[in-house]
């Protein structure tokens, strides 16, 4: 028990670290998404007791929790990356594994938010087209080795990028998997890879010279 919690606390410490503003907001914001996971709304995550601030400080951390600058946001994604990457590890057959999907985020109602398109949304109307209003996104998640017989629940997302509408899921895949690749602070740099997609990526692989990573 103490050993686990030892790991848990140097991978708060990590991620901490990791954030350049808002830093005690962020780990607030965290702590309350964890402990109420059936929140409707950014603001029912402020009530909970994890939420030590004013409601108002919960929407600056979500503003201002990354740089704006391009490089120095990319420097603090690697950063993170690293920190989850020293909880991971490769399966047993010495490949790190990856799953990548796309989801969509709902936003019917929203009439002036910007680049709203047309995305899949399940419903169980028959004959009613499965689509509504809002935005696209990929998620690129590192899929733990399977412990016995049981599943590991634990599938940390590593990317989260919008899917615009001027681009496609594909076309966002292969730039998450190609930073996520390239990136030297993480154990799996140089390592053999497995990405598990909906689509095929082996496009990615050609171009990048990477034909020793295989796809599934």
């Amino acid at each position: 028990m103490c050993s686990h919690l030892q790991a848990l606390q140097n991978f708060r410490q990590g991620l901490y670290e990791t954030l350049t503003r808002r830093r005690d907001g962020v780990m607030d914001l965290l702590d309350g998404l964890s402990s109420q996971t059936r929140a409707t709304s950014v603001a029912e995550i402020s009530l909970t007791p994890h939420f030590r601030r004013h409601y108002s400080a919960l929407y600056k951390s979500i503003d201002r929790a990354y740089p704006r600058e391009v490089e120095a946001k990319k420097r603090c994604i690697q950063a993170q990356q690293a920190v989850l990457g020293k909880t991971l590890s490769p399966q047993p057959s010495g490949m790190w594994c990856w799953g990548i999907d796309a989801t969509s985020c709902p936003r019917p109602w929203a009439e002036t938010l910007s680049d709203r398109q047309y995305v899949y949304a399940p419903t169980p109307v028959p004959g009613q087209k499965p689509v509504t209003l809002g935005h696209r996104y990929s998620m690129l998640s590192a899929l733990p080795p399977q412990e016995g017989s049981q599943s590991s629940t634990w599938a940390p997302p590593l990317s989260v990028e919008p899917i615009g509408s001027l681009t496609n899921d594909i076309a966002v895949a292969q730039k998450q998997i190609r930073a996520l690749l390239h990136n030297e602070a993480c154990p799996w740099f140089g390592q053999r890879s497995v990405p598990h997609s909906a689509g095929s990526i082996l496009a990615f692989f050609g171009d990048e010279g990477h034909s020793r990573l295989p796809h599934a």
